[in-house]
């Protein structure tokens, strides 16, 4: 049996394609967790709707606490041989659970990951060229390696987890940004394993742009402040795991995520070149943090000034980054 998994927080919209997709599935033998993460819509009454439906639907209610603590819930319920993490705006093909258990079949693997679709809020599917590939399969090194050079697959969903290899491992839930990030290298780092890479597109996930206003640039910097600081201490943790010639490379993706972290905000209609080389150089070997310019980045957004703008908000940030990365580590 398979653990679905779905934190659910005010996607009202979205979350009726989510739940009918795993419904579809040509796949039954299924359990879906539906943990509301005190959702103020309509989220909460249409997941408890299906649940009453349906007896492999679980609806469980929580105080927000963040999706970290939700999927950590459902761990804790999960009784199936395998797990799944989905999130609650996004969708399933209808034969993507039955792919992946076949891969399981025929490859002695604790890991198997399928190919995403990526697709707009309308969901009409974003069309982009990317290499296929056939099925590989990998070790855990390798995949920790690749997440933190290349930031190749390091979402949690679209991938199917056998529940022994999780065990007790569970999300950081202090973590404001890059909880995927933490869960997989903690994941590749603590365990042994071998990972199957499969072409067949199986997920299709939604890529969702907010507005924000003013007052909430203050939150938008803080969660940029706290995944600054985790990834730091990934690279400590994991440097065995980077080459030297990687360093960069790993510095380009911290940055490239950060950017993409302020475009879905809105602020920016697009992430540009010229602003991911400009924060990368800034950031060129993340090693350490120095507290006493952590604060700096928070100051700003607690001024008086009204409406600050993408670019003042950029502006300083590179300028934080760079003071806070002063110490290599040797």
């Amino acid at each position: 049996m398979i653990s679905i998994i779905v934190p659910v927080y005010n996607v009202e919209k979205y979350i009726v394609e989510c739940i009918e997709s795993i419904l579809a599935q040509t796949y039954t033998n299924w359990e879906l967790f539906l943990i509301n993460d005190g959702s103020t819509d309509s989220s909460g009454d249409i997941c408890r709707g299906y649940a009453h439906k349906d007896n492999r639907i679980a609806y469980i209610r929580t105080e927000n606490q963040g999706a970290c603590h939700a999927r950590n819930t459902g761990l804790e319920k999960a009784k199936g041989e395998y797990i799944f993490f989905m999130d609650s705006d996004d969708m399933l093909m209808p034969d993507a659970l039955q792919i992946l258990l076949d891969k399981f079949a025929v490859a002695q693997v604790e890991l198997v990951c399928g190919e995403c679709q990526a697709m707009y809020k309308n969901g009409k599917d974003y069309n982009y060229k990317r290499p296929v590939f056939p099925d590989k399969i990998t070790s855990g090194n390798q995949m920790l390696k690749d997440i933190l050079t290349y930031n190749t697959l390091c979402s949690i969903w679209g991938k199917l987890y056998k529940r022994d290899l999780i065990g007790s491992i569970r999300f950081e839930e202090n973590l404001k940004l890059g909880q995927d990030i933490h869960f997989l290298t903690t994941l590749f780092s603590e365990r042994s394993c071998s990972v199957l890479r499969c072409p067949e597109k199986i997920y299709r996930y939604r890529i969702l742009q907010n507005s924000i206003s003013h007052s909430k640039q203050a939150i938008l910097i803080d969660k940029i402040q706290n995944y600054i600081e985790n990834m730091i201490q990934l690279r400590i943790k994991c440097n065995k795991y980077i080459s030297k010639n990687c360093a960069e490379e790993y510095s380009y993706n911290v940055c490239h995520n950060i950017l993409y972290c302020i475009y879905l905000t809105g602020l920016v209609k697009r992430t540009e070149r010229w602003q991911l080389d400009m924060l990368k150089s800034e950031v060129l070997h993340i090693k350490t943090i120095n507290d006493g310019h952590t604060r700096d980045i928070k100051s700003l957004l607690r001024s008086d000034k009204p409406g600050i703008s993408w670019t003042l908000t950029f502006r300083h940030l590179t300028g934080s980054v760079k003071n806070v990365v002063r110490k290599y580590m040797k």
